[in-house]
């Protein structure tokens, strides 16, 4: 008579049961241990960089600016910055009317949207991304801290048949924040993925 084969669950069983005897306090032991070594040092992540050779920081950028006077034509704005028009990225018509009009839905008769159109097509947008950014991530008070240094900011020109209507900055000249998560979390999200490895 022909046997039929058998898989035996015993191994996986034997290894799940040692994995939660030894495994989840070897990991726990471990992620410890690393949250001790590292407490109180900074761990460089990432750094990003958009223009910042451009200007010798934020208070450049706002000098650079407040030279610019209305009515420039294009040519005398990009020359007042020291840069070059292609250094720019042009903006679509909906980033245009928030900068000019503000964040709001327009509403009107068909004539006053129709004139509204035609207004809003007159105008052109440049933008140029300025931007220094250091994050780094270390362990205090409980919890891993990513934070995030440097500058994130814009500068945006706006042509009304091609002179300056309007020229603003936006964004932040001083970037200080940071992004906490609690070491608890972490253990027990690498205790979960550990046990799932298992079944």
């Amino acid at each position: 008579m022909r046997r039929s084969i058998q898989h035996s669950t015993q191994p996986t069983r034997y290894f799940a049961a040692r994995f939660t005897r030894i495994g989840q306090p070897s990991v726990i032991a471990a992620l410890l241990v690393m949250t001790l070594v590292m407490a109180g040092c900074a761990i460089p992540l990432s750094r990003q960089s958009t223009n910042a050779s451009l200007f010798l920081g934020p208070e450049d950028l706002a000098a650079r600016l407040g030279a610019l006077e209305i009515e420039m034509t294009q040519e005398q704005t990009f020359g007042a910055l020291g840069l070059e028009s292609r250094l720019f990225r042009v903006l679509p018509s909906n980033q245009i009317q928030n900068i000019v009009y503000g964040d709001f839905e327009v509403q009107g008769s068909p004539s006053e949207l129709e004139e509204f159109r035609d207004r809003l097509a007159a105008y052109r947008g440049y933008e140029l991304v300025y931007r220094s950014l250091k994050r780094s991530g270390g362990v205090g008070l409980g919890a891993w801290n990513v934070d995030s240094e440097g500058f994130d900011q814009q500068l945006v020109l706006i042509f009304d048949q091609g002179r300056l209507f309007k020229a603003v900055i936006v964004g932040s000249a001083v970037v200080d924040d940071r992004d906490s998560t609690f070491i608890i979390e972490v253990l027990g999200s690498a205790v979960s993925a550990g046990a799932s490895f298992f079944f």
